[in-house]
C-alpha cells in the first residue's frame, strides 16, 4: 500500500518539521534542537529487520538511525542527515573520475564499514547496493554509506532470487537470481572503485573488468579491482576488510592527503587569567624544566583517575591541557578535576544535554559553528591550573543526539586550541565514543592494576579491536596504576604480559584514597612522590611513542 507523502512544513511526531522532499524521503528539522534529520518510510526497506538492526549500530561511516515515529498511520525512520555530496556527483563535477588517492582512501573507508556490517551478530548484514550514488562524502572529506533499502541479513539474501541490485554494480550471482553472499558486496566495492578511477559509467551488458583501469590507474589497482570483480565469488576477496587493507597499503605511495584548513588554525597565544580563576591549584614545576610531551590526543582507556592526574602533571610543565571526557555512560572528570560552575549567556548554547562542556561543543558542531576558538571558549576551567575540561553529567534521555562525527571534530580541533589533549573513554567496546577515541588518538594508555587478569583482559580487547577496527597495537602502552610494590606483579612480568609495551608504575597512595572517598578533586592535590612517578612515566611514554612511530 502506498504511503501518503509528507508535505512541506508538516510536523511529524510533534517534533520533526519537514523542510523538503526528495523522492520518498524527507529532510526535516527537530523543532527543539534545530538539528536536521532524514525521514525515510520504514516500508522502503526490503527487510523490516534491517531498520531495527541499523538503530543499534554505531560506526563513523554509517548513518545513525535515531528512532521510528508514526504519522497518520505510517512509520518513518529518523536517520542522521549527512551534509555533503555523493561520489557520483563528486566524479561528475571532476569531469568523470576522481584522484587516485581520494578514490582509494574513500573506498577503503567504505570497505571497512561494509566489513563491519558483515561481522554483525547473530548474522552478517549485506548492503547489496554499494555504488557511487549511495556514498556521501561529508564536508570534511569522510565517506559514509547510505541507502539500506536493499539490505538483507545473509540467511535471507542467500535464498532470495529476486534481489534489488543495481545493474553494472551488482555481482553476477545477484543479477542471475542465484542469491547473494558476502563476496557479492565485495564485487560492488570493486565496481565502484573502477567507476571512480576510470570515469566510465557501468554498462549492464558488459560488466566492469580490470582492463577498464589499466590505462588509467596502473597495475596495483588493476590487480585489486580484478580480484574484486572475479565472476566466481570464490576468486574474490573473502572479506571487505582484505580489500581495504590492500587499498590502504597503496596510500603511502600516493602522496599526502590535502590538509583541512581548519586544522591549521593558530593556537591562542594568551591565557585568560580570569578564566582560570583564583581557586585553581598549580603543581610545582619540574626542576629540570619542560619535558617532551606524548603525542596528542592521548587516550586513557577506562582509567579516568589516571587520565586526570596525568593531565595535571602535564599542566605543571607550563602547558595548556584539555581533558575530554568521552565516557558518556560514566563521566567522572568533573569530580576528579573539580569542574567550576559557570554562568553562560543563553545564546552560547541551548543547554540541550545539561551543560557539561562536551555537550555544548557537540551542539556547536551540529550547527556548523565549531572552531578551535569555540572549543577553547566552551572548555570549562577546573581546580587544576592550566587544565580545562569538556565534561559533565550527561543526560541519558538525550544520549541518542550525540554524534560520533561531532566527537571526531572536537578531537581534531582541540589540538589547535590546547598544547595537550587527554581523552577519557570507557571500557565498553561496542560504544561508538570508546572506539572513536581509541582510533583517533595518537597514543593509547591502558592503566591497569598489576595483576595477570587485568593484563589478560585488555590484551583480549586489543586483539579484538585490532581485527575488527584495525587498532594499531604499536600505539598502545600499558601502565600499572595504584601499584602495590609488595603485592602486585613485578616490572619484568608486566613487561612480558604487555608484549614489550609496558611504560611504568604509579603507586597507590593513602592521599588518593582519602580524597576520593571524600569526593574531592584529588588530581589537584598530588603528593610529590606521585608527581615524580608521573614525570618519569611521561619521559618513557614519549620515548616509546617515538620508537613506535619510527619502526613498529
Amino acid at each position: 500500500m502506498a504511503m501518503d507523502p509528507l508535505e512541506k512544513d508538516a510536523l511529524v511526531a510533534g517534533r520533526y518539521r519537514v523542510l523538503e522532499r526528495s523522492g520518498d524521503a524527507c529532510l526535516a528539522e527537530n523543532v527543539r534542537t534545530s538539528v536536521r534529520w532524514t525521514l525515510r518510510p520504514a516500508a522502503s526497506f526490503r527487510s523490516p529487520d534491517v531498520a531495527g538492526l541499523l538503530a543499534e549500530l554505531r560506526h563513523p561511516a554509517l548513518p545513525r538511525v535515531l528512532e521510528e515515529v508514526e504519522q497518520d498511520g505510517d512509520s518513518w525512520l529518523v536517520i542522521e542527515y549527512l551534509e555533503g555530496e555523493t561520489l557520483e556527483s563528486v566524479a561528475e563535477s571532476a569531469g568523470g573520475k576522481v584522484r587516485e588517492a581520494d578514490a582509494v582512501r574513500w573506498m577503503a573507508g567504505i570497505a571497512r564499514a561494509v566489513d563491519f556490517l558483515h561481522w554483525q551478530e547473530p548474522e552478517p548484514l549485506l548492503h547489496l547496493d554499494v555504488k557511487p550514488s549511495n556514498i556521501v562524502v561529508g564536508v570534511r572529506g569522510a565517506p559514509c554509506l547510505i541507502d539500506f533499502g536493499a539490505a538483507l541479513p545473509l540467511s535471507l539474501a542467500r535464498g532470495t532470487a529476486d534481489l534489488h541490485g543495481t545493474p553494472g554494480y551488482a555481482a553476477p550471482e545477484v543479477l542471475g537470481g542465484r542469491g547473494a553472499r558476502i563476496e557479492s558486496d565485495v564485487y560492488s566495492l570493486g565496481a565502484t572503485l573502477v567507476r571512480l578511477l576510470s570515469g566510465r559509467a557501468p554498462d549492464p551488458a558488459r560488466p566492469f573488468s580490470a582492463r577498464d583501469l589499466i590505462a588509467d590507474a596502473g597495475a596495483p589497482l588493476s590487480r585489486i579491482a580484478a580480484r574484486c570483480l572475479a565472476i566466481d565469488p570464490e576468486d574474490r576477496y573473502g572479506s571487505a576488510n582484505e580489500f581495504a587493507a590492500d587499498l590502504e597499503a597503496l596510500l603511502p605511495m600516493m602522496g599526502p592527503v590535502p590538509t583541512d584548513p581548519e586544522h591549521e588554525a593558530r593556537r591562542p597565544k594568551t591565557v585568560d587569567s580570569a578564566a582560570v580563576g583564583p581557586k585553581t591549584v598549580s603543581l610545582p614545576r619540574a626542576a629540570t624544566g619542560p619535558r617532551p610531551v606524548p603525542p596528542s590526543p592521548l587516550c586513557v582507556w577506562d582509567a579516568p583517575e589516571f587520565g586526570c592526574e596525568l593531565a595535571a602533571v602535564l599542566a605543571s610543565e607550563g602547558r595548556r591541557v584539555l581533558v575530554v571526557d568521552a565516557d558518556l555512560l560514566n563521566p567522572r572528570a568533573d569530580l576528579l578535576l573539580g569542574l567550576r560552575e559557570e554562568r553562560r549567556p543563553e545564546t552560547a548554547a541551548s543547554r540541550l544535554f545539561g551543560g557539561g562542556g562536551l555537550d555544548e561543543a557537540m551542539e556547536e558542531h551540529a550547527r556548523g559553528r565549531l572552531t578551535p576558538d569555540a572549543v577553547a571558549a566552551i572548555a570549562r576551567p577546573t581546580a587544576v591550573r592550566g587544565v580545562s575540561a569538556l565534561a559533565g553529567d550527561y543526560r541519558m534521555e538525550d544520549y541518542e543526539y550525540y554524534s560520533a562525527e561531532g566527537l571526531a571534530q572536537v578531537l581534531r580541533l582541540s589540538g589547535a586550541a590546547f598544547d595537550s589533549v587527554v581523552v577519557l573513554c570507557g571500557r565498553f567496546l561496542y560504544d561508538a565514543f570508546t572506539c572513536l577515541s581509541l582510533m583517533l588518538s595518537e597514543s593509547v594508555v591502558v592503566a591497569v592494576r598489576g595483576r595477570v587478569a587485568d593484563f589478560r583482559e585488555f590484551n583480549r580487547y586489543i586483539g579484538f579491536l585490532s581485527v575488527r577496527r584495525q587498532l594499531d597495537r604499536s600505539r598502545v602502552r600499558f601502565v600499572a596504576f595504584e601499584h602495590h610494590a609488595g603485592a602486585d606483579l613485578g616490572w619484568g612480568t608486566m613487561e612480558e604480559l604487555s608484549g614489550g609495551a609496558f611504560c611504568g608504575c604509579v603507586s597507590d597512595t593513602p592521599r588518593r584514597r582519602a580524597l576520593s572517598s571524600a569526593g574531592r578533586p584529588h588530581a589537584a592535590s598530588l603528593d610529590e612522590k606521585t608527581v615524580r612517578e608521573y614525570r618519569a612515566l611521561l619521559t618513557r611514554l614519549c620515548a616509546a611513542s617515538a620508537s613506535g612511530r619510527g619502526g613498529r
